[in-house]
């Protein structure tokens, strides 16, 4: 089943490998590296229990100097400290320049493992290997690394490409229904902005990838890393094209900053979405059959369209106005916001008013 997409920009290419096993990862290893590398495969508490052993083993096979960094499941570890530990952890091995990083688990474990790999004298290699759906169609491509600060997602990071992607599909069995769904926000953005095609392709095949039919979804996992592989290889460091995958992160980041212990961020992304799209509908800039296909998918696999009601009572408008107003995507022209212009077609716009805000925030609210 192994597949090979190339990430090509102005700077580099790298692999991302498609696979339904850890077969041939040591054999693409191989032919990166020499066995007496040191490798530091770092996990969380949650996905370790379940892969860390089997995956230690399998690396020792053909390189004997494995060692591993475990750190708490969750957002809430996405921060400075648990980096100065993996520092110091590395520190205390001896690793330098020539050995590697691998990131197994999610795409906390992906930004926090990147972000210690820039920086760790200066950068050194690390591997990707996503084993949530968010991670493998979204977070574990295009380089982006970072860490959390003061309530603020990503805030402190790097671009650190890395020296390749393997993700495996059957690992999503692992995933709990909530958790593998929570990777769908970022698969139904792709579809809705940026290919028509590959959206009617999850429309039609909506029940097998609910039933995780391991074909429907690598052809799914493969269409999502196509759409941002090409728009990674066009514009690597987000100065034009690639902030439109950020469509719904505005307004979606604002959500998560307070209801990230009860919302994953693709629900947050979710939300954010149908709030940006709210805007567009009041703008003509799309319809009403595209509005209710947007919510009807996102029901379809379980994400909400707005915030649920128990969240409301510790949030208000005022709360997601402020933190959008502190996005770090902001520029001197103001904020850029990306709104749907059709079905797989999006625009980039700095003009979006005050008042569209708050009433895509009121929406998003229920009000």
């Amino acid at each position: 089943m192994l597949e090979e997409l190339l990430v090509r920009d102005t700077e580099s290419t790298y692999s991302i490998y498609i696979d339904d096993s850890y077969d041939d990862l040591n054999r693409i290893l191989r032919e990166h590296y020499s066995s007496d590398i040191k490798i530091c495969v770092i996990t969380d508490t949650n996905v370790g229990r379940i892969y860390l052993n089997d995956m230690t083993e399998r690396l020792q096979n053909d390189f004997p100097n494995v060692h591993s960094f475990v750190f708490p499941a969750g957002e809430a570890a996405k921060r400075m400290d648990t980096v100065l530990s993996i520092y110091r952890f590395l520190l205390d091995r001896h690793f330098n320049r020539k050995d590697i990083i691998i990131a197994l688990g999610g795409g906390v474990v992906g930004d926090m493992a990147g972000f210690a790999a820039a920086t760790y004298m200066r950068g050194i290699d690390y591997i990707q290997l996503p084993t949530s759906l968010l991670a493998q169609v979204d977070s574990s491509i295009g380089g982006k690394t970072g860490i959390d600060l003061d309530g603020y997602k990503n805030i402190v990071g790097a671009f650190k490409k890395p020296a390749f992607v393997y993700a495996n599909v059957h690992v999503l069995r692992t995933l709990e229904q909530r958790q593998y769904y929570n990777g769908m926000g970022e698969v139904l953005k792709h579809g809705f902005i940026l290919d028509a095609d590959y959206l009617n392709y999850i429309e039609r095949r909506a029940k097998d990838i609910e039933m995780l039919h391991e074909q429907a979804v690598a052809r799914m996992v493969v269409g999502s890393c196509r759409i941002k592989q090409s728009i990674v290889a066009r514009d690597f460091r987000e100065s034009s094209v690639r902030a439109l995958l950020n469509f719904g992160h505005t307004i979606g980041h604002a959500v998560e900053k307070y209801a990230y212990r009860d919302l994953c961020h693709g629900e947050c992304v979710a939300i954010g979405m149908m709030a940006a799209a709210h805007i567009a509908l009041q703008r003509k800039m799309i319809d009403d059959w595209y509005f209710h296909r947007m919510h009807s998918l996102l029901s379809r696999f379980q994400l909400p369209a707005r915030i649920p009601a128990d969240i409301i009572q510790y949030l208000n408008a005022g709360m997601i106005l402020d933190a959008v107003l502190s996005d770090k995507k902001a520029d001197t022209a103001g904020i850029k916001w990306i709104l749907p212009d059709g079905i797989g077609k999006a625009v980039i716009l700095n003009d979006v008013t005050s008042g569209e805000v708050e009433e895509a925030v009121l929406y998003a609210l229920g009000q």
